[in-house]
């Protein structure tokens, strides 16, 4: 099935531009109630599978392990700004590991935050990865492979048991058998996962709404995961950004994480 168009953009009186996609929303028990162009479309989470990769964080002990606040398990969860709080957050998690910013593997660039970054290049001040979207995410791998006592050096590489674990946990929350997987280097050299999109909804579906088949770490890492995400919308975003805003907005009462190319996911929380 081809794409549907999901927007159009106006300027004055005349379709500037026309975007189109695919989307699918499913209902509590997964049953699709609403759907354009193709759900079955398979495209790369990108950052939007950040909730999914800071699962085994949850479920290895390793959050518990290095003592990690709400903050920084959000932080893992988010693609960041590189604003002051942001950067504050992610050295403490490295301090709390006993690590540094060299354990990096996610690259530099400047801060999404066009304040901080033109702040920096005024005063002439280099980006570190630190700055980068995803150290939160990076530093969330490192404390895992530090705590299975495994290799820090190639915490990003496939095969990886970090990585392994990862997938285990995409596979788990989105229906999708690893073997169905497809995986290439993301932006920030981690893997990423190729998915149907209805897979990638089912996926936050089973964060909010964990099934009675996951085990009970599994089941507490999802809660905890939507729960910090609720809490801290600043720290999964930033300034003016559309997560941040999102979940600002509705009070706590869904979950949204973009991803680049045009992903999005979002989870609506049972209501009381």
């Amino acid at each position: 099935m081809s794409s549907e168009v999901l927007a159009k953009v106006n300027r004055g009186e005349t379709v500037e531009s026309v975007h189109r996609g695919h989307l699918v929303v499913l209902s509590g028990d997964g049953e699709v109630v609403l759907s354009a162009g193709d759900p079955q479309t398979a495209t790369f989470t990108r950052s939007a599978a950040k909730p999914f990769q800071a699962m085994p964080l949850l479920t290895t002990g390793a959050a518990e392990a290095f003592e990690f606040s709400d903050e920084e398990i959000a932080l893992a969860c988010g693609s960041h700004s590189g604003e002051a709080r942001h950067i504050r957050v992610v050295r403490l998690m490295l301090e709390h590991t006993g690590l540094s910013e060299a354990h990096l593997r996610c690259g530099a660039h400047l801060p999404f935050d066009e304040k901080e970054a033109e702040r920096m290049q005024r005063e002439g001040e280099h980006p570190t990865q630190l700055h980068n979207n995803c150290s939160g995410k990076h530093a969330g791998m490192l404390a895992v492979a530090k705590h299975m006592g495994e290799d820090l050096a190639t915490y990003d590489d496939a095969s990886h048991p970090v990585q392994l674990a990862i997938l285990d946990a995409v596979s788990l929350l989105t229906g999708v058998a690893e073997r169905d997987i497809a995986i290439a280097v993301d932006g920030c050299a981690a893997p990423n996962f190729a998915l149907p999109l209805a897979a990638m909804a089912r996926g936050f579906m089973s964060l909010i709404r964990p099934p009675e088949s996951f085990d009970a770490a599994t089941r507490a890492a999802a809660e905890r995961i939507v729960s910090v995400m609720a809490r801290f919308p600043e720290l999964v975003g930033g300034t003016d950004r559309l997560d941040t805003i999102l979940m600002q907005a509705a009070e706590g009462k869904i979950i949204s994480k973009i991803g680049a190319e045009g992903v999005w996911l979002c989870g609506v929380l049972p209501s009381e």
